[in-house]
């Protein structure tokens, strides 16, 4: 049960990393994207953002399926490659103190200083909540009809 947030945050991240390879590098690299900015006109020259018959006949779906699997293979032999670099075994060590993010052109932190640990249980009772989060739940209780301790506990009672 305590490995749980670690495997949270590792599959979040791989997760988030792989929609972002699929969203943003899969597109041009694997479909040939030219980049002609022509996405939302429907007259993209390479038939991958449009619905014209003549323009989508170009495009192969048989054609890219092997790019997409070699590109999918690189990627995770790359997770691999970079989990051997920290000395871990298995997906499910990954931890926040493993991942890190850029913040500025000079600084990169390691997200257990980005997102701070919270103890179990500590922000359904107001007199526990960490000082870090006093902000968000003051919104919460602003633009609820009710107290956030009642919206809290119908969430609980709901999940339960």
């Amino acid at each position: 049960m305590d490995n749980i947030p670690n495997r949270s945050i590792c599959s979040d991240s791989v997760g988030s990393f792989i929609s972002f390879v699929i969203l943003k590098s899969l597109n041009p690299l694997i479909s040939r994207c030219i980049q002609a900015l022509e996405c939302n006109k429907n007259t993209c020259p390479t038939g991958i953002a449009t619905q014209k018959p003549e323009l989508v006949k170009g495009l192969s779906v048989t054609n890219k399926t092997g790019r997409v699997a070699n590109y999918h293979n690189g990627t995770v032999m790359t997770l691999v490659e970079l989990m051997a670099a920290a000395g871990l075994d298995s997906v499910g060590k990954i931890e926040r103190r493993h991942v890190n993010r850029r913040v500025d052109l000079n600084r990169i932190v390691r997200y257990d200083q980005i997102f701070l640990p919270v103890e179990t249980g500590c922000l359904l009772d107001p007199n526990t909540v960490p000082d870090s989060f006093k902000p968000f739940m003051e919104e919460l209780e602003s633009k609820s009809s009710g107290s956030v301790s009642s919206l809290q506990n119908s969430i609980i009672h709901t999940v339960l």
